[in-house]
């Protein structure tokens, strides 16, 4: 932190009182006793009771929430210390329809699962088990792209960076209500490239991709030895 001129003044004159050494004496006077500086007394610092969350006053917020933003229903988890101090939903789960929304209630999270694959894979990268430069054909084979070259300069970082080449919204198409799994989503969107747009190459530009978090999360179950899904939920990449 950088000190403002006045404080460093101030610092310069605490320091100059107690280091500096005691002026000659004149003659006929004593010298003067040496300053030492005291050590203040210690205080005790009491602990500030913990408060219990008001749980009826949140409910209240959030049932209030929901007729603010018109929402049909909701579900909240309040994580502290690394325990689920509270866990409940709200409203209802479909618009006309009485079924509740509550603490296990599944939600479409759309985007929000390229934050748990890209935690995900940095826990891999920190245990040593993949690094941001491998390539992601030395992870997953089916991964052809049309130009050979592509294939082989794809990187780990290119897919989570959104400059792998792949354009906005390509692939959603493949993956979306389509009874293909999720290898041969990838090596079609994969053997697509270059072929609708010979420019598509990684790195010159930035284009937000979904599907470039495919092969981002199948390359986990190699590297990790388990499922993908299963990775995501212990505790490495899940809510």
């Amino acid at each position: 932190m950088t000190l403002r001129p006045i404080r460093l003044v101030a610092v310069a004159l605490v320091l100059g009182v107690f280091l500096a050494p005691a002026a000659p004496a004149c003659r006929g006077q004593a010298a003067a006793p040496a300053v030492r500086a005291t050590k203040a007394p210690a205080k005790t610092m009491r602990p500030v009771p913990a408060t219990a969350p008001d749980l009826a006053q949140l409910d209240r917020d959030l049932a209030q929430a929901l007729r603010d933003w018109q929402v049909p229903g909701m579900a909240v988890a309040i994580v502290k210390n690394g325990a689920v101090v509270h866990a409940k939903g709200y409203g209802v789960r479909e618009l006309g329809k009485p079924g509740p929304v509550d603490a296990n209630t599944l939600f479409a999270i759309a985007s929000n699962s390229k934050a748990f694959t890209s935690a995900a894979l940095a826990i891999l990268a920190d245990e040593g088990k993949i690094t941001w430069d491998d390539r992601v054909v030395a992870h997953l084979p089916y991964f052809q792209a049309y130009d050979p070259w592509v294939t082989h300069e794809m990187r780990i970082r290119d897919l989570l960076s959104h400059r792998s080449g792949f354009g906005t919204f390509s692939g959603d198409l493949l993956w979306y209500g389509t009874p293909y799994s999720r290898e041969e989503v990838i090596w079609r969107e994969a053997a697509s490239l270059n072929t609708a747009c010979p420019a598509a190459v990684p790195r010159p530009s930035w284009r937000t991709s979904h599907f470039a978090m495919s092969p981002a999360l199948e390359m986990m179950p190699a590297a990790a030895a388990a499922a993908s899904h299963e990775y995501h939920g212990k505790g490495r990449g899940g809510p």
